[in-house]
């Protein structure tokens, strides 16, 4: 067997092979999904505190005080901390006058901060939270006005440390096959154990899960370190399906993509070892240790055999008919996955992965958020 042949088989089991893991996790948790019960409501309202952490934000800052205002929470049980981080707008000076006409027993503080970063003013929040129950939402996130009961909800199992809402979307659509698979994912971890991944646009913790630590300011993806905090003390961290927000005429950047898929890199290297132990979560973070460290390097070494097997293959020929049918193969495939929005988002998000890790390698992190996100 020709060297050029020998890649591109090597190159194809290898293709195979990194796809297969992700897949049958994927199908598992879309089972264990259409199995699930529905959430019960109750009567649990404790009182709670609304992080809002804010750059620049002075076109969303009314509307989200406003958003937070108007939900079915009972207001003598709320306080609302908005934290500007750095802000060269009047992002503060906004969000002091709105709540400042409020009145009523509702409580509020703006804080400033010193430095850009959000999770620095995560930090800042962590050590000036009073309530056992804290929620965080960004600027730029539509929830509906049942979102803090439905959150809140879930706290009524002393067991679970962690909530977060998923980006609304149809469960199984085929019009989002990212975003469909992604929820599907993390639903059906959450309902096996927990999901180490969060959505920080809306999510809540409890604060004695957290246990008085703090979060790595240097890391980014702070939602995902709350919750893998919160799990190694013990307790659940969870996605729930029923809780969703919006992000209304907001792409995700390629610039947006990759300073996620680092944050969430290195999070998952730092909290490795939490692999082994916990057998339903041991399990889940191996396959996320996987898929977002693994996966990408195996797709692009596969990729790179198959294309350089083909470059130095013996010319197309009647005779070579094994060579024509190895290239017929690989050319089906490529169209294939042209088509398929599936592999056409799965290979995007492989190579902002592997774009993420060259900038962690090279040391080059991107924990400061930037508040416009199409750049």
């Amino acid at each position: 067997m020709a060297w050029p042949e020998t890649m591109w088989w090597l190159g194809t089991l290898t293709l195979i092979c990194s796809f297969l893991p992700p897949s049958l996790h994927y199908y598992r948790m879309r089972r264990v999904v259409s199995r699930k019960k529905e959430q019960v409501q109750t009567n649990f309202r404790p009182e709670i505190t609304i992080v809002l952490p804010m750059r620049d934000e002075s076109t969303n800052v009314e509307r989200k005080i406003k958003e937070i205002l108007e939900m079915d929470y009972p207001s003598e049980k709320t306080s609302i901390m908005v934290i500007d981080s750095c802000s060269i707008d009047d992002t503060a000076e906004k969000a002091r006058r709105i709540l400042e006409s409020i009145g009523g027993s509702r409580k509020w503080q703006v804080f400033s901060m010193p430095e850009p970063g959000k999770s620095l003013a995560v930090n800042f929040a962590l050590s000036a939270i009073k309530s056992e129950i804290f929620v965080m939402s960004d600027a730029d996130a539509h929830c509906p006005r049942d979102t803090l009961g439905r959150l809140v909800d879930v706290f009524s199992d002393s067991q679970v440390g962690a909530v977060c809402g998923r980006l609304e979307s149809q469960i199984f659509s085929s019009d989002s096959p990212y975003r469909s698979r992604f929820n599907v994912i993390r639903i059906g971890e959450s309902i096996i154990d927990s999901t180490p991944i969060f959505e920080g646009s809306i999510c809540a913790f409890r604060m004695s899960a957290l246990g008085g630590a703090r979060i790595d300011v240097d890391v980014n993806a702070d939602d995902s370190q709350l919750a893998l905090i919160a799990r190694s003390n013990g307790f659940r961290a969870i996605m729930d399906g029923k809780i969703i927000f919006s992000e209304p005429g907001i792409g995700m950047s390629s610039r947006r993509r990759v300073r996620r898929a680092q944050g969430v890199s290195r999070v998952l290297y730092r909290k490795r070892g939490m692999a082994f132990g916990n057998e339903k979560f041991g399990k889940i973070m191996r396959h996320n240790l996987f898929l977002y460290l693994i996966f990408p390097w195996l797709l692009l070494f596969s990729s790179t055999l198959i294309v350089i097997s083909l470059l130095f293959a013996q010319p197309l020929s009647l005779e070579n008919s094994a060579n024509m049918g190895r290239i017929t193969v690989t050319i089906i495939a490529l169209l294939l996955g042209m088509i398929s929005k599936t592999a056409r988002s799965l290979f995007s998000g492989a190579f902002s992965l592997i774009f993420s890790h060259i900038l962690i390698a090279t040391n080059r992190p991107l924990n400061v958020w930037e508040t416009n996100r199409n750049i």
